[in-house]
């Protein structure tokens, strides 16, 4: 009549190794809910993952089972994926997202179960990405205050939200030593960094985790010298003596 699904975590970190897998667990049920004990599948039953980003980040295995890297799977029919009326598969994924269900249906006569809400959570630090910044190759102008942000990413490019740490910024695109963050705010961060005060062609920022090494570096661009600001006025001495002849003038440069 129907399949009971049930999972062993509802918050999952993400990822595509063993520790990162959901067990879920399908029953097949009688109209009445018991467990139909000699359940094997006549028909090949559908493995799918609504309300999941679909693709190769999602990852069914388990016995019988066949992933078709598309966010769905199969069970055969070969008759080893269930024992006493219930199968044992695995289900990851590497996207950070929610809510996801696991949910199976048989092929022919439609009978179906969906588990509970899945949602799964960003894996640890692992490195930062400017998503908005100097653009490769632009000119900006010595000493620009540059509006920059940043998200703290995990290996698998998930935000991770509960990143409420700060940056150190250095590089070659840096003016001085000592510019840091504001805090992060669910893994992100909104702000200016001081452009280097010299012309230079090629240059980085780098934001550092001020309490670990992650990094993440902005795109090269080019710090270009600016408008006219003011005139350096320098003279070859301070204390010349009178007179109009050559030997007399101040050199002013």
């Amino acid at each position: 009549d129907h399949f009971d699904v049930t999972v062993d975590t509802q918050t999952p970190t993400v990822g595509d190794t063993s520790s990162n897998y959901v067990t879920v667990t399908i029953t097949a049920k009688d109209a009445y809910g018991n467990t139909i004990t000699g359940y094997d599948p006549a028909n090949v039953l559908n493995l799918t993952s609504p309300g999941a980003t679909q693709g190769a980040n999602i990852d069914w295995s388990g016995t019988d089972v066949t992933d078709n890297d598309d966010g769905t799977a199969t069970i055969s029919t070969a008759g080893n994926a269930f024992t006493n009326g219930v199968a044992t598969v695995r289900l990851a994924n590497t996207v950070a997202e929610g809510p996801v269900n696991a949910k199976v249906t048989e092929s022919v006569g439609g009978q179906s179960g969906t588990s509970p809400d899945i949602t799964w959570q960003p894996d640890s630090l692992d490195h930062f990405t400017f998503t908005a910044g100097p653009a490769s190759g632009e000119n900006v102008t010595v000493g620009t205050n540059y509006s920059v942000t940043i998200e703290a990413r995990d290996q698998y490019e998930n935000v991770v939200t509960g990143f409420t740490g700060t940056v150190d910024f250095s590089g070659s695109g840096v003016e001085g030593t000592g510019q840091v963050s504001g805090n992060f705010v669910n893994g992100v961060w909104n702000g200016t960094v001081e452009v280097v005060h010299t012309a230079a062609n090629n240059v980085v920022i780098t934001a550092t985790n001020s309490t670990g090494s992650e990094s993440g570096d902005s795109n090269t661009f080019n710090a270009v010298v600016g408008s006219l600001d003011h005139f350096d006025v320098t003279v070859d001495t301070q204390t010349p003596t009178v007179g109009d002849t050559s030997s007399n003038y101040v050199t002013v440069t």
